[in-house]
């Protein structure tokens, strides 16, 4: 049950698709045609999965063969950008360092810059934790849900984030 402009949207939808007799697609775009050649729908390529954007931490491996995600984690911050630097926070202090991905594979440099505030246990704890993963990371991918996933060179999962809203 949702709200009437949304439901009358998924009606004309799913009456267009029993009315489709044909397609035309031109690179990043793709219409369904009716018998006569009019326009029912139209669909844009979805865009390439990427790095690049603003992120917050869902799980980060703990060292201990576990994806820990606690009350902290969402504290944690990525901005990979274009020009190959990523910055955000670590739970506590700002950090900076550069990436470069090539394909599926992206390499963070270990060379990371901090604030240096000094932090509670537990948020160093995090921040070490952290650090630590984004050195193991190799390999990256975003999943159907959009979430953004570093592994390491034997695919277990280092970080989990979600796109910053």
């Amino acid at each position: 049950a949702c709200p009437a402009p949304l439901m009358e949207l998924e009606q004309a939808y799913f009456a267009n698709l029993g009315d489709v007799a044909a397609y035309q697609s031109g690179g990043i775009q793709m219409a369904l045609l009716d018998a006569n050649g009019d326009f029912l729908l139209e669909f844009d390529l979805a865009p390439e999965p990427t790095v690049v954007g603003s992120w917050v931490a869902q799980g980060i491996n703990n060292g201990n063969e576990a994806v820990e995600t606690n009350e902290l984690t969402s504290t944690v911050t990525a901005l990979f950008a274009d020009e190959g630097n990523l910055s955000g926070v670590d739970g506590c202090n700002d950090y900076n360092t550069t990436y470069e991905v090539d394909g599926d594979a992206i390499t963070i440099a270990p060379e990371i810059a901090t604030t240096m505030m000094a932090c509670e246990g537990p948020l160093t704890e995090l921040s070490q934790q952290y650090f630590a993963a984004l050195g193991a990371a190799s390999t990256w991918a975003v999943d159907d849900a959009g979430s953004l996933e570093l592994r390491d060179a034997d695919g277990a999962l280092q970080v989990k984030y979600l796109p910053a809203s």
